[in-house]
């Protein structure tokens, strides 16, 4: 892939936007925590302020016999001393390490502190952002590719974590500079002035200069990360076909393709992020080198310059690699603003009232197409054409039709998955409109797709898709598995229904796949069963037992079907025939086939 085939996006919100839709979308407790932090701030700052004003009386106290003199004390440590009332290099001593131990113990527990914050803020905005995904309408779902999102739930949200603890790193480091250059003000006025001139000059240029590019490079790398899943997504789906045509190298070379410039793109990033420290230390040691020459050539004494120079030893030691955190949270916070960006949107949309176990709306009557036309969204063209239709409570009916006719989406549509674009669809007379008549439908609906999805768990488990294991009826299992002719294969497992089934049923030939699914959608006991070539992987005799074994269903269950097997169609009464979007005849299967 090349890199220009990319797209690149920047932010869509202001970082400030961000920054209130995040605090706007904490829960009380995590506010509570964040104001815990900034409160941590401060106190840390003025220990470490404290521990620099005592090292000058320190180091001078070590150098001369008695610092109550004041010949002993000039410009930088005589105020310290006055503030301070030290009179004995003991009493030096002691204050020096109190602060020195007590600032540093302050800054590990902010250092816990943030990192654990952000952490469990990760963690819950992440559970917000799954919840909110996997609750979009299914529109949203067959628009976006499955590798979108898992690039959204791992990568973005891994940003946005960064976005926020990047942040907070900004904050507060930023506090505990602001107290150290005031210290330094102080303790001399010069010394200050010099140092925040140079440093600031230094990070400015260095800033202006890196942001931009590092914020593209993150972005180009999202990119190039969704393509990474994808790629694998497809290698891992089609690995039959990849040993069959001896086409590792291909895959090999398409993987290598996006995962070297991904790779030095985030190496770069990084680079650019820490290459500033290196040159700050240098600077720094310059810059204190020159304040050591001009004090030496001074009148200053040798004591008092020994306490100038560790004062501001001590104050570079602890300033500079505040500098680099301020400013690599700062690059980083403005580089995350993309991943935000994509996170806020999603956590943006209307809120869904969730329901785990909605109320059932059982069919009494009928079902009823009025009028309904469908496009999907971004297309011109319906692919349902004015459908006017009406399934009555217990019916059997097959939906036949070339593919691409719409059967498949007329029976999203009935399913609730998908609203008419024009007409509207009755449930015993309700139209199937609103959220909460939509979720008691589809509460109502089992429904065994053409493609079986299974979990890396039970068969059990599987058949009570959704169900704690404390909540799953094993009599109910049994029952289901019994009419969907899978309880002979299972008796045959020693673990029986305890048995794995590998990943996406791995273990499992197609057709055992397609019964626990059948057994899946019988047990949960709908009145509306919809059969979406539910029998294609069984042999004919299998077929032929699942099928009389679900015409002696109870005769209140509605059964749809898209079958082309004529045994299928023959459990049921009713067949409708679909072209080109629109049902051309509806009638027995003697009429129709």
């Amino acid at each position: 892939m090349k890199m220009n085939e990319l797209s690149y996006k920047y932010s869509n919100y202001s970082k400030r936007y961000l920054l209130y839709f995040t605090f706007k979308t904490l829960s009380n407790r995590r506010k509570l925590e964040l104001l815990a932090l900034f409160i941590i701030a401060p106190i840390t700052s003025v220990a470490e302020s404290f521990s620099l004003l005592a090292i000058g009386p320190f180091l001078n106290g070590l150098t001369t016999d008695n610092l109550s003199q004041p010949e002993s004390l000039n410009a930088i440590t005589q105020p310290i001393a006055n503030i301070l009332g030290l009179n004995s290099l003991t009493t030096v001593t002691i204050i020096f390490t109190f602060f020195a131990i007590l600032s540093n113990l302050l800054r590990l527990l902010q250092l816990y502190a943030n990192n654990f914050f952000s952490a469990s803020l990760e963690s819950e905005l992440s559970t917000k952002t799954f919840l909110k995904t996997i609750s979009q309408n299914y529109e949203r779902h067959i628009n976006q590719s499955s590798s979108q999102h898992l690039n959204l739930l791992t990568n973005h949200i891994s940003n946005y974590g960064g976005f926020v603890k990047n942040f907070l790193q900004l904050v507060t480091s930023s506090i505990l500079a602001i107290s150290i250059l005031f210290t330094l003000l102080y303790i001399d006025s010069l010394i200050f002035f010099v140092s925040f001139v140079v440093i600031f000059i230094f990070y400015y240029l260095i800033s202006i200069n890196t942001k931009d590019k590092v914020r593209s490079l993150m972005a180009r790398e999202m990119q190039l990360r969704k393509h990474q899943i994808r790629i694998t997504q497809e290698s891992l789906s089609s690995i039959k076909d990849i040993i069959l045509d001896s086409a590792h190298l291909k895959y090999k070379d398409n993987y290598e393709t996006n995962d070297f410039p991904m790779r030095r793109i985030s190496a770069s990033a990084t680079y650019l992020t820490a290459s500033p420290k290196y040159l700050m230390e240098a600077v720094g040691l310059t810059l204190i080198a020159f304040i050591a020459l001009i004090l030496r050539s001074s009148e200053t004494s040798n004591t008092s310059s020994i306490a100038a120079l560790g004062t501001l030893g001590l104050a570079a030691q602890r300033f500079l690699p505040l500098l680099q955190i301020i400013f690599s949270s700062w690059i980083g916070f403005n580089a995350s603003t993309v991943s935000a960006s994509d996170i806020v949107d999603v956590l943006s949309q209307p809120k869904v009232k969730y329901h785990s176990d909605p109320i059932p709306l059982k069919l009494h009557e009928l079902i009823e197409f009025k009028n309904v036309s469908y496009r999907y969204p971004g297309t011109e063209k319906d692919v349902i054409k004015s459908l006017n239709l009406s399934i009555p409570l217990g019916q059997r009916v097959a939906l036949v039709g070339i593919t691409g006719s719409g059967k498949t989406t007329t029976i999203d549509l009935l399913m609730g998955l998908l609203l008419p674009s024009k007409g509207k669809i009755l449930i015993d007379g309700s139209h199937l409109k609103d959220e909460a008549i939509l979720r008691s439908w589809r509460a109502n609906i089992g429904h065994v797709p053409q493609t079986t999805f299974l979990t890396e768990d039970s068969i059990m488990e599987n058949i009570a898709l959704g169900k704690n294991i404390d909540e799953i009826d094993f009599d109910r299992i049994k029952k289901v598995s019994e009419i969907a002719m899978l309880s002979d294969f299972v008796d045959t497992l020693p673990e029986k229904y305890n048995t794995k089934v590998g990943e996406r049923g791995v273990k499992l030939s197609g057709g055992q796949r397609q019964r626990i699914a059948l057994a899946r959608a019988l047990y949960k006991q709908a009145t509306v069963l919809i059969l979406d070539e539910a029998t294609s992987a069984l042999d004919n005799a299998t077929e032929r037992r699942v099928i009389n074994s679900l015409a002696r269903l109870n005769k209140n269950m509605t059964i749809i079907m898209i079958a082309h097997r004529l045994a299928t169609i023959d459990l049921c009464e009713r067949v409708i025939k679909f072209d080109g979007g629109k049902m051309i005849s509806d009638g027995c299967p003697n009429e129709i086939l």
